[in-house]
């Protein structure tokens, strides 16, 4: 907000009147940047906050619950003594928020979540959660990090589109050869990898690419399905680790894995 005095007259007021002029329009734009500053060094998660406290309660309880259902029974089932279990709940929540549509509506909860508030975003703000609403959920092949600017290099097994991912807590324990599921989140014009990552054994890449293929050749470029498929298969790998992993990765129709299952209990 802008202040101006003005004295006409060589009163001994003018000067000081004018100096708190200034301050108060010097504060204002301090005021200013100091929240866009604040903006631009939150994280992807602190945005993320309030759509978890909103879509996880109240009037939306019955709908997580609902989802979690729809989720394990397509990805396979995990439980708590897992050790996947955690990274497994992560990569929940975020199928939740960012792809599955709500029950009573054509949204997910962020495409809602924007539309709902996109009036009173600020400038950065509505920047993000316009990105959240293209996240990437796929299968991801580390190849390498850049020389300059430090970014991990990740190849999408499915899309066969390359990315580059700045480094972060997430990145940590990560080398050049893993093969994960995974969620990048586009976040000032960079990308971030999402909590929860579910790694696949490296000899397993031929088949993914050949899973890949064939859903690229029936022109479906949805590739969550496929994404699940693979996760439940990584679940029977570690449900089975005695087994030959060729022949829990090969498993096709359901009758096939019936049959597998009663034969190795």
């Amino acid at each position: 907000m802008r202040l101006w005095f003005c004295f006409k007259s060589s009163d001994s007021m003018d000067r000081p009147v004018f100096v708190l002029s200034f301050k108060v329009l010097n504060k204002s734009i301090c005021l200013k940047h100091s929240a866009r500053n604040k903006e631009m060094i939150m994280t992807y998660l602190n945005y993320l906050e309030p759509l978890i406290q909103k879509f996880t309660s109240g009037e939306y309880q019955r709908e997580v619950c609902q989802a979690r259902i729809e989720y394990f029974e397509k990805a396979g089932a995990v439980y708590e003594e897992d050790h996947e279990f955690e990274p497994r709940m992560d990569i929940f929540i975020d199928w939740y928020l960012f792809d599955r549509n709500l029950s009573h509506l054509n949204l997910s909860p962020i495409q809602l979540y924007y539309e709902e508030n996109k009036n009173c975003f600020s400038e950065i703000q509505n920047r993000v959660y316009q990105d959240f609403c293209t996240t990437i959920y796929s299968i991801f092949y580390f190849k390498r990090i850049t020389w300059i600017r430090k970014k991990l290099v990740l190849f999408d097994l499915l899309s066969h589109q390359t990315y580059y991912v700045k480094k972060s807590e997430m990145t940590q324990g990560l080398v050049p050869g893993d093969i994960f599921e995974a969620r990048l989140i586009p976040f000032h014009r960079n990308f971030e990898l999402s909590r929860g990552i579910c790694f696949h054994p490296i000899e397993m890449k031929p088949f993914i690419l050949k899973e890949a293929k064939k859903f690229r050749s029936k022109k479906n470029f949805n590739y969550t399905p496929l994404v699940f498929q693979l996760s439940a298969l990584k679940v029977k790998y570690f449900r089975f680790s005695h087994m030959n992993i060729q022949d829990i990765y090969r498993l096709e129709t359901k009758s096939n894995q019936m049959n597998f299952l009663e034969r190795n209990r």
